[in-house]
């Protein structure tokens, strides 16, 4: 299968080159792929330029109007190394999957998102983003399911319009689904499309086990976040910069640590005002601002509740 799909991979590469030369399929694939195709269009015909500037150019331009993509079949196809970023919105999932290299999402109002390889993100529709290029080395595949269709398939949960999901079912399970989904759209015949439902069942199942599996980057990324954000941390805002929503990036910090995000976060700050305690003659209500609590008597309570005396006693202990 390997060769074979690596034909249909260089193939993808060749049309898509080809077609990003050419002004006329370049507005073809705008009339077919976008639901505002005629403001786009116009927009470029205003700005006098060519189709093929405006929407194949290296450093895509800043545009009047949002472009909205638009779906209403499963696809699945290459992230070829044609395509250049452009930030646009969309009314259907998109699942994007690194098989090899990595992948950087941005999104509007949000921390970029880098994926390596084995990992995929899942956005809801109304996500408005753009993929940054491929390079030599990476092989990304970008699935597109319509409503419909992601509803039929009932194994995940319907996620917030306009969210990211991440997920890391790095196993060669998901990657033999991914390009087995591949060949049957590049090259099928009249059972693909029952081919096709089954493997789409079987990779949203690989992505509902990874995700309940809880891969251990979790915990990593709340310690990144918390040493980066403790003043203000919050779930709200770790959830966001992590791609999930607040309910399920709690449930996973709770399933990774035992802890609720408010307890790490608390103890964090706890911790940062004991260091300083230990190491600086900084004034007790000077240390409670330091570490993000706008009352010093919130210090003075749950610092002695973790650590079983005062601060001044936690001072003193240290002279």
């Amino acid at each position: 299968m390997k060769g074979h799909i690596a034909d249909l991979l260089g193939r993808q590469e060749r049309e898509d080159g080809a077609a990003a030369r050419s002004d006329e399929a370049i507005v073809a694939a705008v009339r077919r792929e976008f639901s505002n195709a005629d403001e786009l269009l116009r927009a470029a015909q205003e700005m006098r330029l060519r189709p093929s500037d405006f929407f194949a150019a290296e450093h895509f331009p800043d545009l009047p109007v949002l472009p909205r993509r638009t779906a209403d079949r499963f696809a699945i196809r290459k992230h070829t190394a044609s395509q250049r970023p452009y930030l646009h919105a969309q009314d259907f999932y998109e699942l994007i999957c690194v098989l090899h290299g990595t992948c950087t999402q941005s999104f509007a109002g949000a921390p970029p998102l880098r994926l390596r390889a084995g990992e995929a993100v899942l956005l809801a529709p109304g996500a408005v983003h753009k993929l940054a290029r491929a390079g030599a080395e990476d092989l990304i595949l970008k699935l597109i399911l319509p409503p419909p269709l992601f509803d039929a398939l009932a194994i995940l949960s319907r996620p917030q319009e306009g969210s990211a999901t991440l997920f890391s079912p790095s196993d060669e399970t998901f990657r033999f689904l991914l390009l087995a989904l591949l060949r049957e759209q590049t090259e099928g015949d009249e059972l693909s499309e029952r081919a096709t439902g089954a493997l789409l069942l079987l990779l949203f199942t690989e992505l509902r086990r990874s995700r309940e599996a809880d891969p251990p980057r979790t915990d990593e990324a709340l310690e990144r976040y918390l040493a980066a954000h403790f003043r203000t941390a919050s779930l709200a805002d770790f959830a966001a910069r992590s791609h999930y929503s607040a309910d399920y990036a709690g449930r996973r910090i709770r399933r990774a640590t035992g802890k609720s995000f408010s307890q790490l976060a608390n103890e964090y700050r706890l911790r940062m005002a004991a260091k300083l305690l230990a190491e600086t003659p900084m004034a007790v209500e000077a240390i409670a601002a330091e570490v993000g609590y706008a009352d010093p008597s919130g210090l003075y309570k749950q610092f002695a509740a973790l650590f079983g005396m005062t601060p001044g006693e936690y001072r003193r202990s240290f002279t």
